[in-house]
């Protein structure tokens, strides 16, 4: 996704302040300048990348950790500045993965539902609950509830403490 090569304002959602100050801490650490924020895929982490973020950039990665809320002084570490950061370190490479992203807070989004269930065509995908869209959040969980469990009609092993695998944990 795109990134606003603008300043922090104070209407951006946080994702977006999140990346900008991304931005601005690989424009001064590497002389780069990203425009891109990943999208909601798996995302997989190296230690030794965290513990070098937690050392190169202490007041940051302390103020984003400690913040009882989301603000437009957090960094995204885990979803973007990790990677942007390893990458010009020369310790990821970039990979290809097919995501898919659909919204359950709006109507107009659920027709990909029935899609995603029937074609498969991602590796990965992302039902995201939206707190200002058109459907209720009641009527938002039943869906998503549906939806998993005519997808993964088996329960994992890992699915713990339900009654789809029979270990209701008491």
């Amino acid at each position: 996704t795109t990134v606003p090569l603008t300043d922090i304002a104070p209407d951006d959602e946080f994702n977006i302040s999140s990346a900008k100050n991304n931005r601005a801490l690989i424009l001064e650490r590497f002389g780069k300048t990203i425009a891109n924020a990943f999208l909601h895929t798996p995302h997989p982490l190296r230690r030794s990348v965290l513990a070098e973020l937690e050392a190169e950039f202490p007041e940051v990665v302390d103020r984003t950790a400690h913040a009882p809320l989301r603000s437009h002084t957090d960094v995204s570490i885990a979803s973007s500045l990790h990677h942007y950061y390893a990458y010009l370190t020369g310790r990821s490479v970039p990979a290809p993965i097919s995501c898919g992203f659909i919204n359950v807070g709006l109507r107009e989004q659920q027709t990909k539902l029935t899609r995603l269930l029937s074609a498969r065509i991602h590796d990965v995908f992302c039902l995201n609950d939206y707190h200002d869209g058109d459907v209720p959040a009641e009527e938002q969980s039943r869906i998503i509830d549906t939806f998993l469990t005519e997808y993964f009609p088996t329960a994992s092993q890992f699915e713990t403490g339900t009654v789809r695998n029979g270990r209701v944990e008491r």
